[in-house]
């Protein structure tokens, strides 16, 4: 493989194996179509795996990917047919030869969305916790509810309606009269008295 195609391969791997749980050692499904151009090609090395009941067939192959790839096979095909019917499948890493060169197909449209599902469910809270949540937090109140609270009319400032105090100077000069100075009055001599004294001196 050439440096681009490896890099592309590793990155396609890792979408698997962090999304759908592929790990090694990895399990590779091959069929008869795959092993005959591996065969032709002169690809070395090449082994069909078998399982109970499996004649090397498509249908039998796709028995045991479906429905939902539960045991984490990568699948090596040529046969087009096969390919479309494992497109539906979630999370099944798709193998094929071009040209005696292993290919790994990338990721189809409707693996890429199950993976952000599952994503998406780990990092968002699940029902119960959404329960859980909302009773912590209590029901917020609705519009209507709202609306017809009003505002019950507020009585008047308790400070406006204590008396006013009066201030000491002020009560005392309400109080405290002015005095009214009264002038002496001279006592009248008797004129008969004063005629008396001015003939003894």
């Amino acid at each position: 493989m050439k440096v681009k195609r490896v890099k592309g391969a590793k990155k396609i791997i890792n979408f698997y194996k962090n999304s759908f749980g592929i790990f090694e050692p990895y399990q590779v499904l091959i069929d008869l179509t795959f092993c005959q151009a591996a065969i032709l090609g002169g690809i070395a090395g090449t082994a069909l795996a078998s399982h109970p009941g499996d004649q090397g067939s498509s249908p039998a192959r796709l028995s045991v990917i479906w429905p939902s790839n539960t045991n984490r096979y990568f699948v090596a095909t040529q046969d087009r047919e096969l390919q479309t019917h494992l497109e539906s499948i979630p999370g099944v890493p798709l193998m094929y030869l071009n040209h005696n060169c292993m290919v790994l197909e990338k990721p189809t449209p409707l693996s890429y969305d199950t993976a952000q599902q599952i994503q998406d469910s780990k990092v968002n809270p699940t029902s119960l916790e959404k329960e859980t949540i909302a009773k912590l937090k209590g029901e917020p109140e609705s519009e209507e509810k709202r609306r017809r609270k009003r505002k019950k009319p507020s009585g008047p400032n308790p400070l406006s309606i204590l008396k006013k105090k009066r201030t000491a100077d002020k009560t005392m000069s309400q109080t405290v009269k002015k005095k009214r100075i009264r002038k002496r009055k001279k006592a009248k001599v008797p004129t008969h008295v004063l005629q008396a004294l001015t003939k003894e001196s």
